[in-house]
């Protein structure tokens, strides 16, 4: 898990930083409303970027297809529940556990709050590398998605594949 997850931390942290990245990963970002889907609503290049970074080294680890599958089908069923619209207190697990409390932090559309809680499962690289926001007696913000940014972004489908390749998105939050 630890191997498996501090490339995806990085690449997903990237994405908050370089605008080019952002505007891939923003696909994911733009929901207004977070509910369970949200954990698949991304764009493909954002999938594939993932997906190397966290598998490329388990692969060259030797890791059989085993642990693979149980890390593969352990994030999706994670995926779900991070992104769920519910208020479920799952208390000292929000320290280690990226929690639907916790990464709703990171959906926030204000970028202070955002750029924070970039681990996808396990909170450690967000402790190490001083990204961990949280604090048990402060709601986390209701509001979710994009913030100034919603206006322009597409809503089909069609015109979410492209904004990757359009230079004008994401300049407000990335100048």
């Amino acid at each position: 898990m630890v191997v498996f997850e501090l490339p995806w931390y990085w690449i997903h942290r990237l994405e908050h930083i370089w605008a080019p990245l952002w505007r891939v990963h923003s696909v994911h970002h733009s929901s207004r409303r977070l509910y369970w889907w949200n954990f698949a609503r991304t764009h493909p290049l954002d999938n594939l970027l993932s997906a190397v970074a966290a598998f490329t080294p388990l692969s060259l680890l030797g890791v059989g297809d085993e642990p693979l599958a149980l890390m593969a089908a352990f994030s999706g069923a994670h995926g779900m529940l991070q992104h769920s619209n519910i208020d479920l207190r799952t208390g000292f697990l929000d320290l280690f556990f990226s929690t639907a409390r916790v990464h709703r932090w990171h959906h926030s559309p204000r970028r202070h709050e955002a750029d924070a809680n970039y681990s996808p499962r396990v909170m450690l690289w967000d402790h190490v590398f001083g990204s961990y926001r949280f604090r048990p007696d402060v709601a986390p913000p209701e509001d979710v998605g994009l913030g100034e940014d919603a206006a322009e972004f597409p809503e089909s489908y069609v015109g979410q594949l492209l904004v990757p390749f359009r230079s004008d998105h994401g300049r407000k939050r990335h100048p």
